[in-house]
């Protein structure tokens, strides 16, 4: 049978991997919302498993100038899920992602 300080281990295990990973995505959407990584180099150039791991509604929406409206009006646009995690996307849709948002920005300063 197993015993409470057991299962607190085996909780303590299983958690922390994805505590750890939620705080390497709340660094890399930081760093995108201060400007000092752009969504281009997160999707094109840079990709890696935190990015890869983060539903790209999210990477969008924080981009300076782009809010929730507009990552959805991109998302809706090249037909892309808001659930979808950016490693999932090909590189012809992240392409399209990354051109449409710099093309908001554009548009919107």
């Amino acid at each position: 049978m197993t015993t409470s300080t057991e299962l607190r281990r085996l909780r303590v295990e299983a958690v922390t991997p994805l505590a750890q990973l939620r705080q390497q995505i709340d660094v890399l959407l930081s760093a995108i919302s201060s400007g000092s990584r752009d969504i281009e180099s997160v999707l094109l150039h840079d990709a890696d498993s935190v990015s890869n791991l983060t539903y790209i509604v999210k990477l969008i929406e924080v981009v300076p100038g782009v809010g929730k409206v507009g990552a959805r009006q991109v998302l809706s646009a090249v037909d892309v899920l808001e659930n979808d995690l950016a490693g999932n996307l090909t590189v012809a849709q992240r392409t399209n992602i990354v051109q449409r948002v710099q093309s908001l920005i554009e548009g919107r300063s």
